[in-house]
């Protein structure tokens, strides 16, 4: 999915607070529960992973980690891409963080080549890759075994320095100076102080797109 050359713009959007005015583990964890017979007890242990995510007393890694565990380990790659791809056509659409998708819509009708850079799975994104026309995705990889989950990751999770390194093995310094980020948090700053256009979205009385200060 890497672009060669340096005709084109490159335009990164975190997905998480970014693109959504909400963070979708959570209501993934809920749609992947569903019908399961423990649901109750996996919708717990989820839960309690995620304090201890926000909490600092687990690493976004280890979370992603223990979400693949409790939610996918040994399901068919089929059934969960079915799931993820009834989430995105039944419940995304709300948690849209309206002004940031507009900024993505247009860069696509520019002919620029947008790609998401995110810490949540490749699964639950991949469907987003025709439905907003993108170039590619960049996120945490669940590991996949004859057609089922094994309940690990590929590597570290999309997150922090690992977002920047991702990019930069797949187009080189050059071409991530002069592109366009998206991002609305510290795991976004490593890409965001690197690139030449930085826009940070915050939270004041609305969701807004500001226009990021580089480091010297």
């Amino acid at each position: 999915m890497c672009t060669q050359g340096f005709e084109v713009r490159l335009v990164f959007f975190d997905f998480d607070g970014t693109l959504t005015t909400t963070d979708t583990l959570w209501p993934l964890a809920c749609l992947l529960s569903e019908g399961h017979r423990h649901r109750r007890a996996m919708r717990t242990a989820v839960l309690l992973s995620l304090v201890q995510l926000k909490l600092g007393l687990m690493t976004n890694t280890s979370f992603k980690k223990r979400f693949l565990q409790l939610t996918l380990q040994d399901e068919s790659k089929s059934r969960i891409d079915g799931l993820a791809q009834k989430f995105h056509e039944a419940k995304l659409d709300p948690m849209l963080n309206r002004d940031v998708f507009q900024e993505l819509a247009k860069h696509t009708a520019a002919g620029d080549h947008v790609y998401l850079v995110s810490s949540n799975f490749d699964f639950f994104l991949e469907p987003l890759r025709e439905r907003w026309n993108l170039k590619g995705i960049f996120a945490t990889r669940a590991e996949v075994m004859e057609s089922k989950f094994t309940g690990q990751i590929l590597g570290r999770a999309c997150h922090g320095k690992e977002k920047l390194a991702r990019v930069l093995a797949c187009f080189g310094e050059k071409q991530i100076r002069e592109a366009v980020a998206y991002g609305n948090s510290r795991s976004d700053w490593f890409l965001l102080n690197f690139v030449q256009t930085a826009n940070w979205v915050r939270v004041r009385d609305s969701f807004n797109v500001v226009q990021a200060p580089r480091a010297a």
